[in-house]
């Protein structure tokens, strides 16, 4: 999960959607909010773009403008030399250039509920004192308007006349604008459009809708909450359609009259953040555990120890994500340091061709190791299929061997980051593979460092590598290996993939450099070690036989040290004296039913297959 506040409470209200407000602030965007956390599904209006804000704009300022149906409006001008023949000699009592600036001033306020409110308070309504006897024929005076401006403190009355041509503006609005006054209105209110029109969707019939929206489950990304925090994903085999099909067998079920498609469309985008397709990162094991745990706990002393281990949890991932970031810099800045991602893809099956039959057959799989280079951003990827080698620790640890000699022989510091696979990634093979790196004078590298991701929250640039093969993969007929190689040079045209085909005498063992030490459980401290624990390990080349390691990624705590010098006595051999010998001196075999699978409806027709013969056993060949 990403980055959040600690006081939040990561829990809350997980197990239904949130609803964004139906009106126009809710999804209205101004400059100054666009780098605000969307809410709903839909993209933001830009109101302020809008041909008839600028309209409304101009209007409210009195600039010229041009209306919806093309009518050019003039500018408000200032009525200078206006003679005011009214025995409250008006024109005596307030300058010309004191009127401009009253003008200017209700102008410049550009709002027409403020240049309203503010025409309300300049206008003081009384009853008449006195009534003059009338006929019938039209009502009796009901208010006196004593029309004034505020001049230095002082309050100045002036004729209906000289206010009206001092501000520019019509009896029509100054009527209106006291009417609702004697109403009870606020002063500046606004009823314009505000009216519900007569096929308004009922209330009722939304709060239908939003409950049959609000009944498909629902899951948030623990990785896309730092830039959507607000988005949660439905089940992938979900959309709209689908959703609308089913809300109207509930309608029917009920007795309900259901709305439009369009207004079930509309309600989802606008008042929702949901989204259909999986997120190429999914969720966290643990954080969905702690989860489950905080939703069935009533103990509040246990549900304070749940959500403190949950949010120890998403701070060792940030950091870790933080990591990252900051060698990546580095690699970008230093010479001499270099830092990788790597990580094995799902294993791509072959034949993959269109026919129905191949539903009911077994595949082969090709395996693909992607290296990923900060500082260049490019992708190398070794690939191998499962007669050449299998996917263990061994596997990994010959093909990371063959990048670093490849790529970063010059190189002082190598720092590579994986996720915590324990039968891949972490574990003793690994470490001796970088050990044998660093202890070999073919190279120039001094220090490994291998950096562990948070489990669950272990997306790599590798990830977006390998989506660009898959994507690119949709829909092709893949009938031998090879076609898998041409996918992944072929699926991107910026910065395309490097690839290394993987063969038998590529693949090595350290099982002679595992004779060669002891295994220890405990540290130098006399501390047991945990490999599952372990967030960072180092090798050093000053320090043969000895492995640096933390439980965390922080540079504040101090490395412990794990001695795998052998017990005899005498002076160890040198690391790298030491040989590797072939993983694999055959081809791999694989079980007679497979192979049975991908005889004869998985061969295409002019097409070289180049995969080795295999042999034929009942059970699957172990893992190393």
């Amino acid at each position: 999960m990403d980055s959040d506040s600690s006081a939040a409470d990561p829990f809350e209200n997980e197990s239904s959607v949130e609803i964004v407000p139906d009106s126009d602030e809710s999804t209205e965007s101004t400059p100054d909010s666009q780098n605000d956390k969307r809410s709903s599904r839909s993209r933001e209006r830009q109101r302020y773009e809008w041909k008839r804000e600028a309209q409304k704009k101009a209007r409210n300022f009195g600039q010229t403008y041009v209306t919806s149906k093309g009518k050019v409006l003039a500018e408000k001008k200032f009525s200078a030399n206006f003679e005011c023949k009214c025995r409250k000699k008006c024109a005596n009592n307030i300058q010309e250039a004191l009127r401009k600036t009253l003008f200017k001033n209700f102008w410049d306020m550009g709002s027409f509920q403020t240049q309203n409110a503010y025409l309300c308070g300049l206008v003081q309504q009384t009853l008449p004192s006195n009534r003059r006897p009338r006929n019938s024929s039209r009502p009796p005076k009901q208010k006196i308007n004593h029309y004034r401006f505020q001049v230095e403190g002082n309050s100045v009355i002036v004729c209906k006349k000289f206010f009206l041509n001092t501000l520019q503006i019509s009896d029509g609005r100054l009527t209106r604008a006291l009417n609702k006054v004697m109403l009870g209105k606020p002063a500046g209110s606004d009823d314009r459009g505000r009216r519900a029109p007569k096929n308004k969707t009922s209330v009722e019939q939304m709060n239908e809708l939003l409950n049959h929206i609000n009944s498909f489950p629902s899951y948030q990304s623990h990785y896309t909450r730092a830039h959507n925090p607000n988005r949660r994903y439905l089940a992938e085999n979900l959309n709209l359609r689908t959703m609308y099909n089913l809300y109207l067998e509930h309608c029917l079920q009920e007795n309900l009259r259901p709305v439009k498609e369009a207004t079930y469309r509309r309600t989802f985008n606008n008042s929702f953040n949901l989204h259909f397709h999986k997120p190429s990162k999914d969720t966290c094991s643990k954080c969905d555990s702690w989860k489950v745990k905080l939703e069935a706990s009533q103990n509040e002393q246990e549900r304070a120890t749940i959500k403190q281990q949950h949010e120890l949890h998403l701070r060792k991932a940030e950091a870790a994500r933080e990591s990252l970031k900051r060698d990546k810099l580095k690699a970008q800045q230093e010479e001499g340091f270099y830092a990788f991602t790597f990580d094995l893809e799902k294993a791509l099956p072959f034949p993959v061709i269109s026919t129905s039959l191949a539903y009911y057959k077994r595949n082969m799989y090709v395996y693909n190791l992607g290296c990923h280079e900060m500082e260049t951003d490019l992708g190398y990827m070794y690939v191998w299929n499962e007669t050449i080698a299998s996917r263990g620790s061994q596997e990994i640890g010959s093909c990371i061997s063959k990048h670093l000699q490849t790529r970063a022989s010059t190189c002082k510091h190598v720092v590579a980051y994986s996720d915590v696979c324990t039968g891949q990634n972490r574990n003793i093979k690994i470490v001796l593979f970088f050990m044998q790196l660093v202890s070999s004078e073919a190279n120039e590298i001094d220090v490994i460092d291998h950096k562990f991701m948070v489990s669950g929250h272990s997306f790599l640039p590798n990830d977006s590598d390998y989506g660009s093969v898959e994507t690119y993969a949709r829909n092709k007929t893949i009938y031998v290996p090879e076609d898998w190689c041409n996918i992944i040079t072929q699926c991107r045209r910026h910065k395309p993939f490097h690839l290394t085909k993987m063969f038998r005498k590529d693949f090595h063992s350290v099982e002679l450099l595992e004779k060669a030490i002891t295994r220890r459980t405990k540290n130098e401290d006399n501390q047991p070690v945990n490999w599952l624990k372990i967030q960072r390990i180092r090798v050093v080349k000053e320090k043969p036989y000895m492995v640096l390691y933390k439980e965390t990624l922080s540079e504040d705590f101090p490395f412990a040290y794990i001695n795998l010098k052998p017990k005899k006595g005498g002076r160890p051999s040198l690391l790298s004296n030491i040989p590797t010998t072939d993983l694999y001196s055959e081809t791999r075999p694989v079980t007679a039913a497979k192979k049975g699978h991908v005889g004869p409806s998985s061969t295409a027709p002019n097409t070289n297959d180049t995969t080795p013969l295999m042999d034929i056993e009942e059970e699957e060949g172990t893992e190393h």
